[in-house]
């Protein structure tokens, strides 16, 4: 599945692009020249979703901690795979989140590690053909 995502990167250019020694631009390049891109709730995961957003590769965004309603606008060309206790991660009322966050997001959802690595596989088989 790896190599499906990254695409036409050269194996050896993608490891000097994530050599620990790079910084941004170089995250940056490898996620724009990939043909996904799988985050956790992070700061590369906010490149990948804005990425996405403006017509780059789809994002794959792996929510463990936080809910996408509070850190991403509705992210076209991106699947949220989210806990199953995922309501209990919005900060305020649910009810009054939940028409707007399932008219405007595309998501799964996992309740242990197992399902979570197949949501992100049926998410990568949606967003990459």
């Amino acid at each position: 599945m790896v190599k499906e995502i990254a695409g036409s990167i050269d194996p050896l250019r993608l490891m000097k692009l994530l050599n620990k020694d790079n910084g941004i631009p170089e995250l940056v390049t490898a996620m724009r020249e990939s043909r996904a891109n799988i985050c956790i709730d992070s700061g590369p995961q906010k490149i990948a979703l804005a990425l996405a957003d403006e017509g780059g590769p789809p994002c794959v965004a792996i929510w463990t901690g936080h809910h996408p309603i509070h850190y991403c606008d509705y992210a076209k060309n991106t699947i949220h795979v989210i806990p199953i206790n995922h309501t209990t991660k919005v900060r305020g009322d649910w009810s009054i989140c939940r028409d707007f966050f399932e008219a405007n997001y595309r998501y799964l959802v996992y309740s242990n590690v197992r399902e979570l690595v197949d949501c992100v596989k049926q998410a990568v088989e949606e967003l990459v053909e």
